[in-house]
């Protein structure tokens, strides 16, 4: 029988005259045999542990990568969208400078067509004034203008005038005539010269002599027997 055991396994340990016992020798042997299986389950575990690990440092790795690969696209991408906003920025910028151009363009031109409007406003009332002096000293010329300006504007108020009597400023037609007036047209009615204008206020006995023979002249041309009219 030992007389001693180990300090780690406690192992039978025989000195001197101690007696060797087979059951001491095979528990020795038993307990290096467990030890051993221990030591190749530990080794068995920590291969798969080590295993594990490496396969999940490489999927640390591979995100890892992916990681920096998505960061330099994102870097990247960023760029782009920044070349993108600096040239819409510049574009804007240019635009704006395009749209102050026209509207300074717009503004001279409202202006020029403000003087040339002011100008011809001018013009016209200068041309007025200086046809209504020169008929100042004709009294034949202001008697026809009457409150108007000038010759022009009187024709013009008159022109109006006439288109609102004729049927509106609608082409009178045949049958708008009167029956009077279709008659003198054919040929079928009578025109009293001594009557026009009404009340006799025109006579031979009123007229200029010129005018008289003139007026006689008139009337044996068309007194005669192919007149389409009688003459009362």
């Amino acid at each position: 029988m030992s007389s001693r055991k180990t300090d780690y396994l406690n192992m039978h340990d025989w000195v001197g005259t101690d007696p060797w016992r087979r059951s001491e020798i095979s528990e020795n042997f038993q307990k290096l045999d467990n030890k051993a299986k221990k030591l190749d389950e530990s080794s068995a575990s920590a291969t798969a542990i080590s295993s594990q690990a490496k396969t999940t440092a490489e999927g640390i790795d591979a995100k890892a990568e992916s990681a920096l690969t998505n960061s330099a696209n994102a870097v990247q991408s960023a760029t782009s969208a920044n070349q993108v906003a600096n040239a819409a920025n510049a574009n804007v910028i240019e635009a704006k400078g395009i749209s102050d151009q026209a509207l300074a363009v717009a503004q001279d031109a409202k202006t020029v067509s403000t003087s040339a409007e002011s100008t011809s406003q001018s013009v016209r009332g200068e041309l007025d004034r200086v046809i209504a002096d020169a008929g100042g000293n004709n009294p034949e010329v202001v008697a026809a203008r009457g409150n108007d300006v000038n010759l022009g504007a009187r024709l013009n108020g008159l022109g109006q005038q006439l288109a609102e009597k004729i049927g509106q400023g609608v082409k009178a037609e045949p049958e708008d005539l009167s029956e009077n007036t279709i008659a003198l047209l054919t040929g079928q009615g009578s025109i009293n010269l001594l009557s026009i204008p009404q009340d006799d206020s025109v006579t031979l006995d009123k007229m200029e002599p010129s005018l008289r023979v003139e007026l006689s002249d008139f009337l044996d041309t068309i007194t005669n027997e192919n007149a389409p009219w009688e003459v009362v």
